[in-house]
């Protein structure tokens, strides 16, 4: 029989857009949920407010973590010596919206460095074809450095070592959770349910 709090979470999930619903796995007493954020020089206030107030019910029914992808911010900013103070920024930024909510932050840079990880992301660069990737990834066609194809394979292993069983993300992110439906079960790793807000 399904708990109060996984019937809670099935109502919530109505009022969004879902990708692989199969995948959620309800016999696990709180799922883990997990939205990732990269830091940059300039916070879109008004929209982080807003993705702030979905994440506040999902932490209601889940194991909330933000991920604050600071690795994914040097990736796009070049090794920028602003991320660390954009990242400092972007926290104190959701700490503010995220008021009494119960969630934790995480930083990229605390798994995404270490040896699995890294062979992983290796592992899933050799199986990934860039002209089939680009159909789910319109965004990144266009792209002039080795790190704009990186960034959203990281994405994708993000899921598996933040334990997700729900990942979510705005409309932009839907590429990039095609390519974990295609691409991750290819190294052995269950794919998540995937909430678009």
């Amino acid at each position: 029989m399904e708990s109060k709090n996984h019937v809670e979470l099935q109502q919530l999930l109505l009022n969004y857009h879902t990708l692989n619903l199969d995948a959620i796995n309800y016999s696990k007493p709180i799922l883990n949920c997990y939205y990732g954020v990269m830091p940059k020089k300039d916070i879109d206030v008004e929209s982080l407010n807003c993705i702030c107030e979905h994440l506040i019910e999902f932490a209601k029914h889940t194991n909330l973590t933000i991920l604050i992808a600071d690795i994914h911010s040097y990736l796009v900013h070049e090794y920028s010596t602003d991320v660390e103070l954009w990242t400092n920024n972007i926290i104190k930024t959701i700490k503010q919206f995220m008021g009494e909510a119960k969630y934790e932050i995480k930083l990229g840079s605390s798994f995404q460095t270490c040896n699995n990880y890294n062979l992983d992301l290796m592992k899933m660069c050799s199986k990934v074809d860039i002209n089939q990737t680009q159909i789910y990834m319109e965004r990144f066609k266009d792209c002039t450095k080795i790190s704009d194809l990186i960034y959203p394979l990281m994405q994708v292993l993000d899921e598996t070592y933040l334990e997700a069983d729900i990942e979510i993300g705005d409309i932009h992110q839907l590429e990039i959770f095609n390519l974990s439906v295609c691409y991750l079960y290819k190294l052995g790793y269950r794919r998540c349910l995937y909430v678009v807000l």
